[in-house]
Parts: structure tokens; C-alpha cells; sequence
């Protein structure tokens, strides 16, 4: 049976791609930092619970419930939010896992050794071939302008 990329500790570029458009947005990212600090987690019957329910990030954010679960939902399918049930209330926590692979995958593109994140490598090089498309262009085109 093949390993899953959790169970390797390493993101594929598909999991990258959905973790790093999921972080394009500045709710999710105070969603995800809020997540990540242990003193807004919730207590129940005095037993402390390792996440936030969605009524008190709604109220540390000052948005609609809402707005609140439609962000939390895209973080989730990114991996990078948990969700625990307890009774009726969902508790949302930070993947530190997943947010680490999205910054080592970033360590790796700044010592230039991205080759170490495996993945679909027709998707990696089809996104070369469009980004190499894209800065060609601008050189010819900011080239014959002058």
C-alpha cells in the first residue's frame, strides 16, 4: 500500500498549490494565525479543549459566523486547519505539520533545492513552461519598446 504525502512529511504540489492559494487570503491567515495560538482555545465544563469554535473566532474577527465557516472550510480542504467534535461544537486547530511543509517547500525554493518536494512533475513542469512563456515575453516586449 503507497504512503500518502502526510505520512511522508512532505507536501506534493498539488497539496502545496491548495495550502498557498488558501494563504492568498488575509481572513484565512488570521484564521490560521489565531488558530496557532494556544490562549483563544476554548474551555468546556472546565475541560480544556485544543481548538476554537467558530462562534468565538467569529468574535475575535468581528465577522458573520458565516464568513467564519466558508474560510475555515477552504483552509480545511488545504489541510492546514483540524476540526475536532465535541457534542453539538465543532473546534478548529492549526495543522502545524502542514503549515511547516508549506515553509520548508519555501526554505527549499530560497536554497534553491526544490527538487526535494516530489509531486506531479508534469503539473511543475507545465507551470515552468507557462512562467518561462510569461517572462519571455516581458523581455521581448519591455526589449522592443525601447
Amino acid at each position: 500500500m503507497a504512503m500518502t504525502s502526510a505520512q511522508r512529511g512532505v507536501a506534493t504540489h498539488a497539496e502545496l498549490d491548495l495550502a498557498f492559494k488558501a494563504l492568498a487570503d488575509p481572513t484565512r491567515r488570521s484564521l490560521l494565525a489565531l488558530l496557532g495560538q494556544k490562549e483563544h482555545f476554548c474551555t468546556l465544563d472546565g475541560e480544556s479543549l485544543s481548538g476554537v469554535c467558530v462562534q468565538d473566532l467569529s468574535g475575535l474577527l468581528d465577522l458573520p459566523q458565516s464568513t467564519v465557516s466558508r474560510h475555515l472550510a477552504v483552509l480545511r480542504q488545504a489541510g492546514l486547519v483540524g476540526q475536532r467534535q465535541k457534542g453539538i461544537w465543532h473546534y478548529y486547530f492549526c495543522r502545524a505539520d502542514r503549515v511547516l511543509e508549506a515553509q520548508r517547500w519555501l526554505a527549499a525554493v530560497v536554497t534553491g533545492a526544490t527538487d526535494a518536494v516530489p509531486g506531479d512533475t508534469a503539473s511543475a513542469a507545465q507551470a515552468g513552461d507557462e512562467a518561462g512563456g510569461q517572462a519571455g515575453g516581458e523581455e521581448e516586449r519591455s526589449g522592443s519598446g525601447r
